[in-house]
Protein backbone atom coordinates (compact mmCIF):
# COMPACT_ATOMS: atom_id res chain seq x y z
CA UNK A 1 0.00 0.00 0.00
CA UNK A 2 1.29 3.44 -0.90
CA UNK A 3 1.72 6.00 1.83
CA UNK A 4 1.11 8.83 -0.63
CA UNK A 5 -0.71 9.03 -3.91
CA UNK A 6 0.95 11.00 -6.73
CA UNK A 7 -1.86 10.80 -9.31
CA UNK A 8 -5.54 10.67 -8.41
CA UNK A 9 -8.10 9.96 -11.13
CA UNK A 10 -11.67 11.11 -10.59
CA UNK A 11 -13.98 9.47 -13.13
CA UNK A 12 -17.30 11.33 -13.35
CA UNK A 13 -20.61 10.81 -15.08
CA UNK A 14 -21.41 14.47 -14.25
CA UNK A 15 -24.58 13.32 -12.50
CA UNK A 16 -26.30 15.12 -9.62
CA UNK A 17 -23.89 13.86 -6.94
CA UNK A 18 -20.73 14.51 -8.94
CA UNK A 19 -19.74 17.66 -7.04
CA UNK A 20 -19.77 15.77 -3.74
CA UNK A 21 -17.50 13.11 -5.23
CA UNK A 22 -15.27 15.82 -6.75
CA UNK A 23 -14.84 17.35 -3.30
CA UNK A 24 -13.51 14.01 -2.00
CA UNK A 25 -11.19 13.63 -4.99
CA UNK A 26 -9.89 17.21 -4.67
CA UNK A 27 -9.30 16.98 -0.92
CA UNK A 28 -7.59 13.58 -1.28
CA UNK A 29 -5.31 14.91 -4.01
CA UNK A 30 -4.51 18.01 -1.95
CA UNK A 31 -3.79 15.96 1.17
CA UNK A 32 -1.32 13.80 -0.76
CA UNK A 33 0.18 16.62 -2.85
CA UNK A 34 -1.05 14.69 -5.90
CA UNK A 35 -2.01 15.66 -9.42
CA UNK A 36 -5.78 15.32 -9.97
CA UNK A 37 -7.16 14.07 -13.27
CA UNK A 38 -10.89 14.52 -13.91
CA UNK A 39 -12.24 12.22 -16.64
CA UNK A 40 -15.64 12.01 -18.30
CA UNK A 41 -16.22 9.15 -20.73
CA UNK A 42 -18.78 9.98 -23.40
CA UNK A 43 -20.96 7.08 -24.60
CA UNK A 44 -19.98 5.15 -27.69
CA UNK A 45 -21.69 5.97 -30.96
CA UNK A 46 -22.54 3.02 -33.20
CA UNK A 47 -20.25 2.69 -36.22
CA UNK A 48 -23.28 2.57 -38.56
CA UNK A 49 -24.43 5.97 -37.24
CA UNK A 50 -20.95 7.44 -37.69
CA UNK A 51 -20.77 6.15 -41.27
CA UNK A 52 -24.25 7.50 -42.09
CA UNK A 53 -23.40 10.94 -40.71
CA UNK A 54 -20.04 10.92 -42.52
CA UNK A 55 -21.81 10.09 -45.80
CA UNK A 56 -24.09 13.11 -45.39
CA UNK A 57 -21.61 15.62 -43.90
CA UNK A 58 -18.38 14.36 -45.40
CA UNK A 59 -15.59 12.69 -43.44
CA UNK A 60 -13.52 15.88 -42.92
CA UNK A 61 -16.51 17.86 -41.64
CA UNK A 62 -17.41 15.03 -39.27
CA UNK A 63 -13.86 14.94 -37.88
CA UNK A 64 -13.90 18.72 -37.40
CA UNK A 65 -17.28 18.54 -35.63
CA UNK A 66 -16.05 15.71 -33.39
CA UNK A 67 -13.00 17.77 -32.35
CA UNK A 68 -15.20 20.78 -31.69
CA UNK A 69 -17.57 18.63 -29.60
CA UNK A 70 -14.66 17.20 -27.56
CA UNK A 71 -13.32 20.72 -26.94
CA UNK A 72 -16.77 21.96 -25.86
CA UNK A 73 -17.28 18.97 -23.55
CA UNK A 74 -13.82 19.48 -22.02
CA UNK A 75 -14.53 23.16 -21.37
CA UNK A 76 -17.93 22.32 -19.88
CA UNK A 77 -16.31 19.72 -17.62
CA UNK A 78 -13.66 22.20 -16.47
CA UNK A 79 -16.25 24.90 -15.79
CA UNK A 80 -18.54 22.54 -13.90
CA UNK A 81 -15.91 21.76 -11.31
CA UNK A 82 -13.54 24.75 -11.31
CA UNK A 83 -16.37 27.26 -10.92
CA UNK A 84 -17.66 25.47 -7.84
CA UNK A 85 -18.86 28.05 -5.31
CA UNK A 86 -19.10 25.62 -2.40
CA UNK A 87 -17.99 27.18 0.87
CA UNK A 88 -14.36 26.44 1.66
CA UNK A 89 -13.67 24.70 -1.64
CA UNK A 90 -12.69 27.79 -3.63
CA UNK A 91 -9.37 28.26 -1.83
CA UNK A 92 -8.42 24.64 -2.55
CA UNK A 93 -9.37 25.03 -6.22
CA UNK A 94 -7.14 28.10 -6.49
CA UNK A 95 -4.32 26.33 -4.66
CA UNK A 96 -4.61 23.16 -6.78
CA UNK A 97 -5.53 24.64 -10.18
CA UNK A 98 -2.10 23.95 -11.71
CA UNK A 99 -2.38 20.32 -10.59
CA UNK A 100 -5.82 19.56 -12.02
CA UNK A 101 -6.29 18.25 -15.55
CA UNK A 102 -9.56 17.55 -17.34
CA UNK A 103 -10.07 14.94 -20.03
CA UNK A 104 -12.85 13.61 -22.24
CA UNK A 105 -12.87 10.26 -23.97
CA UNK A 106 -15.32 8.13 -25.94
CA UNK A 107 -16.23 4.55 -25.27
CA UNK A 108 -17.44 2.18 -22.64
CA UNK A 109 -17.07 3.75 -19.19
CA UNK A 110 -15.07 1.05 -17.38
CA UNK A 111 -12.72 0.42 -20.32
CA UNK A 112 -12.25 4.17 -20.78
CA UNK A 113 -11.49 4.72 -17.10
CA UNK A 114 -8.99 1.86 -16.97
CA UNK A 115 -7.26 2.94 -20.18
CA UNK A 116 -6.94 6.51 -18.93
CA UNK A 117 -5.72 5.31 -15.51
CA UNK A 118 -2.95 3.41 -17.31
CA UNK A 119 -2.18 6.39 -19.55
CA UNK A 120 -1.65 8.79 -16.61
CA UNK A 121 -0.22 6.12 -14.30
CA UNK A 122 -2.92 6.76 -11.68
CA UNK A 123 -2.37 5.57 -8.10
CA UNK A 124 -6.00 5.92 -6.97
CA UNK A 125 -9.37 6.04 -8.72
CA UNK A 126 -12.23 8.03 -7.19
CA UNK A 127 -15.76 7.32 -8.41
CA UNK A 128 -19.30 7.88 -7.20
CA UNK A 129 -21.75 5.08 -6.54
CA UNK A 130 -25.41 5.16 -7.49
CA UNK A 131 -28.01 3.60 -5.26
CA UNK A 132 -30.94 2.12 -7.05
CA UNK A 133 -34.00 0.23 -5.94
CA UNK A 134 -35.04 -1.47 -2.72
CA UNK A 135 -31.94 -3.66 -2.49
CA UNK A 136 -29.50 -0.77 -3.05
CA UNK A 137 -27.45 -1.39 0.12
CA UNK A 138 -26.23 -4.66 -1.42
CA UNK A 139 -25.11 -3.40 -4.84
CA UNK A 140 -22.89 -0.65 -6.14
CA UNK A 141 -23.70 1.12 -9.39
CA UNK A 142 -22.82 -1.02 -12.37
CA UNK A 143 -19.77 1.09 -13.36
CA UNK A 144 -18.34 1.22 -9.83
CA UNK A 145 -18.92 -2.50 -9.33
CA UNK A 146 -17.32 -3.49 -12.63
CA UNK A 147 -14.42 -1.13 -12.03
CA UNK A 148 -13.73 -2.69 -8.64
CA UNK A 149 -13.71 -6.16 -10.21
CA UNK A 150 -11.37 -5.20 -13.08
CA UNK A 151 -8.68 -3.01 -11.51
CA UNK A 152 -5.79 -3.62 -9.17
CA UNK A 153 -5.67 0.05 -8.20
CA UNK A 154 -7.26 1.26 -4.97
CA UNK A 155 -10.71 2.71 -5.62
CA UNK A 156 -12.44 5.27 -3.41
CA UNK A 157 -16.19 4.83 -3.93
CA UNK A 158 -18.20 7.78 -2.64
CA UNK A 159 -21.89 7.12 -1.92
CA UNK A 160 -24.51 9.54 -3.17
CA UNK A 161 -25.21 12.61 -1.08
CA UNK A 162 -28.35 12.36 0.98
Amino acid sequence: MKERYARVLYATDQGPGSRVVFRHALLTARLHGARLFVLHVLPEVEEAVIQSVAAVMGQDTLIDEERKHFDEQGEELRNRFMENREAGLQEYLVEMKENIEFAISHGRPVAGILAFADEVNADLIVIGAHRRGVIHPFFLGSVAGRLLRRTRLPVLVVPPDK
